[in-house]
């Protein structure tokens, strides 16, 4: 067993100004039965232990769990880098997965965070990275692997059959790897499950590594051998690109807001650039030196003009990303207006109804004026307002609706939505599933909230019930903070559906399948929170 720390130079073209980085190390073979110096054990006489046998050719290994029923163990390994912050590093190790029930329970991770504490299992410990090994289907999610960073799932992938992920009564290879520009490398059984994974990492102070498992009501041999762990401390070696800026459709008037994230946020200078139609090369734009940048306002000309930004890190090493295209379009409103709503006088307007928490004020609206209040910053709370039909019956089949929207989050996670709904078969005491489709007719709803599928926040349009287009956006783009927001949402003749929001065209010219006018739609706007 090995476990110190050691000095290395770093070499390469553009790198010579840098300072020479420090590395820590560990290694484990397990083999004299005993935890190795700065490490700690969690568990019980049939987890978290260290045995002089059953590991690679019978050699000693840590054992996570036998294959007992509910049991959980799990090794901690103490910061290899005397709290110095680790900008990347490699952990080899063998992993056997295999024996006890035929159904085999429930799995096993290796952590890397400054709180990595105490037993866990499958879904790790701390805030850091965790990397999990889940096993047993709870239900569709499993077997799999996932991975998790600042307490969040970012990514996951199915290892199916399972015996793609179980290794009998073999020791497999595994590799979990932060690359120095901060992306994520998991090789298992010698293939790899995610190869430059952008995940948000960034360089972790104090981290300790963690391998822990568990079983529940079925179980499995979860055995760990021959570790090996590399570690690199300081700034990031490179600079790269997690978040490109987006291309954008956007209504000539308004401006375009783009962003960019690196992988050393800290340490990383900006310089954005910008290459019209007809220009030949890109060009820097004078005072654009933010991670967020916002354009002047664009008219029809400036369609297909490209911009990208240009991340230089104190070493000068620079990288640039994919450029992001705005088009811009006219949506001009219909006229003259049917009927319109502004609730000055603080009152319900005639002909409207009001459901649940929805309730009309005279003052905090656009500039202070009245609003439509549908929920407020708490949880648990639905409201819905609907207009009745404005036709008297006919058939209607083009219709424009314009308003401004207000959604102000108190924190980084908010939920649930808002929509829109026009159909004949509103319900007649409001909607609580607000961004979900109402009705036979057109829905559009605005979802901030995510639940686990990398669905939202997005603005989807429905027709019948059943999605037929719409986008995923950041939730820095469909929050309004403090600012009310312009959304436009037409229907015309034939058939076609335009949405836009804050200028932004989220769905443009989008075919309603078999469209046909119908009679008798009302129009409802609702909105919804829950847990968040």
């Amino acid at each position: 067993m090995n476990n110190k720390l050691c000095r290395t130079a770093l070499l390469g073209a553009g790198l010579a100004s840098m300072s020479s980085l420090r590395a820590g190390s560990f290694t484990a073979d397990f083999n004299d039965g005993l935890a190795p110096a700065g490490t700690t054990l969690f568990g019980d006489a049939n987890s978290g232990v260290i045995e002089t046998t059953g590991g690679v050719g019978g050699s000693g290994c840590l054992k996570l769990t036998k294959a007992v029923n509910g049991v959980q163990g799990s090794m901690i390994i103490d910061d290899l880098d005397a709290g110095a912050a680790v900008n990347s590093f490699t952990a080899n190790f063998k992993l056997r997965i295999g024996g006890g029930s035929s159904t085999p329970a429930d799995g096993c991770s290796i952590c890397f965070g400054s709180d990595v504490a105490g037993g866990f299992g499958e879904g790790g410990s701390g805030s850091g990275l965790r990397v999990g090994i889940d096993i047993y289907n709870n239900p569709d999610d499993a077997p799999a692997m996932k991975i998790y960073w600042g307490g969040v799932q970012v990514a996951t992938t199915g290892i199916r059959p399972i015996g793609d992920i179980v290794t009998g009564t073999e020791f497999v290879d595994m590799t979990v790897r932060i690359n120095p520009t901060g992306t994520l490398d998991v090789i298992y059984k010698g293939a790899p499950v995610f190869t430059d994974l952008a995940i948000g990492y960034v360089p972790v102070s104090g981290g300790k590594f963690g391998f822990g498992g568990r079983t529940g009501g079925l179980n499995t041999n979860q055995f760990v051998d021959n570790i090996s762990i590399t570690t690199t401390q300081g700034e990031f070696l490179l600079p790269a690109v997690r978040r490109a800026p987006r291309s954008q459709r956007i209504i000539a008037g308004y401006t375009a807001t783009m962003d960019v994230l690196g992988n050393d946020p800290g340490n990383t200078t900006y310089q954005w650039e910008k290459k019209a139609p007809a220009d030949g090369a890109f060009t820097a734009i004078a005072g654009a030196t933010d991670a967020i940048f916002t354009t002047g306002t664009l008219t029809l000309a400036d369609a297909g003009t490209q911009y990208r930004v240009v991340l230089t890190n104190p070493g000068a090493v620079t990288a640039t990303s994919a450029p992001a295209t705005i088009d811009v379009v006219s949506l001009p409103h219909a006229t003259p207006n049917t009927v319109s709503y502004n609730f000055d006088d603080g009152l319900t307007p005639a002909g409207t109804n009001n459901y649940g928490t929805a309730a009309a004020f005279a003052t905090g609206g656009f500039g202070d004026s009245g609003q439509m209040e549908l929920t407020q910053d708490v949880g648990g709370q639905a409201g819905t307002w609907t207009v009745s039909d404005l036709n008297s019956g006919l058939p209607v089949e083009s219709i424009d609706v314009a308003f401004r929207l207000l959604m102000t989050p108190s924190s980084n996670n908010p939920a649930d939505g808002f929509g829109f709904h026009w159909a004949p078969d509103l319900p007649a005491s409001g909607f609580p599933n607000a961004e979900e489709p109402v009705g036979h007719g057109l829905s559009v709803g605005f979802d901030v909230y995510d639940n686990g599928g990398g669905e939202a926040p997005a603005v989807d349009v429905f027709w019948l019930g059943t999605r037929i287009g719409g986008m995923v956006i950041p939730r820095t783009a469909l929050n309004t903070q403090s600012a009310y927001a312009d959304v436009q949402i037409r229907l015309s003749a034939l058939g076609k559906v335009d949405v836009s929001f804050n200028g932004e065209v989220v769905a443009y010219q989008l075919q309603i399948p078999s469209w046909t006018a119908f009679s008798g739609a009302s129009y409802g706007f609702a909105a919804r929170t829950g847990g968040a």
